[in-house]
């Protein structure tokens, strides 16, 4: 019968490591937070869009697994990652920008790129990983960074898509091209092959699209009113027109694309689906559209109420004079132009919806 196999440390040398895990415990949980709110604000800041940022430390049976598969010494901090964030951006071109935008913020000891083009046998798996300390910058001086000093973390850099295949792949019985069976093998390969390819277009599309907006931003007014009516081209008219309204689109956050996707409905179905359309009408009814978005305001002070649903659009209201986003004032000019338009078609939805029912 096969004897179970020993661990190579003793049991003295797992109880030090799991103390010294306990020791350090509320330090590694205060390096994880402040590291990853560094990660998000570089994000921000330089305005690249990103999936999410996720972070965790080590736990002890993990930590006590790497030290014995890797032959480590039995330390905590032989373990390079007992603190791991892993930042997951959108579009493979923001990798390499993610990258030397934290050397800027970390002291970076090594980058290992782990990428397809740097190991081609590897089933598709595609991250950049960082070994960073707080050491060796501006902010390490600063006292509340001060217990981090020595700490060595790591930040593993990769696409929302790349997240998904190493997910996918970390349950996997088969890690590399020696473990699987031929069939296995082309099947993963394939899958891989495809993932990449989507994550090629992914990115083809975000360009596409940025060399849309740039161009709508450097357009005339007579060939921009050429343009058809969608999400960037309404965008880019309500800016022009409505620059008064400064912020309005940090107000509505999250639901600006969602709303912005509703008004291109409702347009649609007044007919309306280009941008000259859209100025005509913005023109027509401007005057009478800010006095009512005006008069509204006036009318809310007295009502205004913290822990109600439009408490977040206070201070903006405020510095505007106004009730209304641009969205507001494009519905109230649509109101206008057609009489009765909302409740048409609120009444033309209800039917719809009894039809499928």
């Amino acid at each position: 019968m096969t004897q179970p196999e020993q661990s190579p440390l003793g049991p003295n040398d797992e109880l030090s490591v799991r103390r010294e895990l306990e020791d350090h415990r509320e330090r590694l949980m205060a390096l994880r937070a402040s590291a990853t709110q560094i990660c998000e604000s570089v994000l921000q800041i330089n305005s690249i869009p990103f999936h999410s940022v996720k972070s965790r430390v080590k736990s002890f049976p993990s930590i006590l697994e790497k030290i014995i598969r890797k032959k480590y010494e039995p330390h905590l901090f032989s373990c390079t990652d007992v603190v791991g964030i892993r930042v997951m951006c959108l579009y493979p071109s923001h990798v390499d920008t993610i990258v030397i935008l934290l050397g800027q913020e970390f002291h970076v000891l090594e980058t290992v790129d782990k990428r397809p083009q740097s190991d081609p046998e590897r089933f598709g798996y595609n991250s950049v990983h960082l070994l960073c300390r707080f050491g060796g910058t501006e902010r390490a001086k600063l006292p509340e960074y001060a217990s981090f000093a020595g700490v060595t973390f790591e930040i593993q850099v990769r696409t929302i898509l790349q997240e998904a295949w190493a997910e996918i792949q970390h349950r996997l019985v088969y890690k590399s091209s020696v473990a699987a069976p031929n069939d296995v093998k082309r099947i993963i390969a394939l899958l891989s092959a495809h993932l990449e390819s989507a994550d090629m277009h992914f990115q083809d599309i975000y360009q596409k699209r940025e060399a849309y907006v740039e161009k709508l931003k450097k357009a005339g007014t007579p060939n921009l009113e050429d343009e058809p009516l969608n999400i960037d081209s309404l965008l880019e008219i309500l800016r022009r027109h409505y620059s008064w309204a400064d912020g309005w689109e940090a107000v509505l956050g999250d639901h600006l694309v969602p709303r912005l996707t509703e008004l291109l409905s409702e347009l649609g179905s007044a007919g309306i689906t280009t941008v000259r359309q859209l100025v005509q009408l913005i023109q027509k009814w401007s005057a009478e559209t800010i006095a009512a978005s005006r008069e509204v305001y006036q009318k809310s002070l007295t009502a205004q109420d913290p822990k109600s649903p439009i408490a977040h659009y206070y201070d903006w209201q405020q510095k505007t004079n106004q009730f209304f986003t641009p969205l507001g004032h494009i519905r109230s000019a649509l109101e206008r132009e057609f009489p009765g338009f909302y409740e048409a078609r609120k009444k033309d939805q209800e039917k719809e919806g009894g039809s499928r029912g």
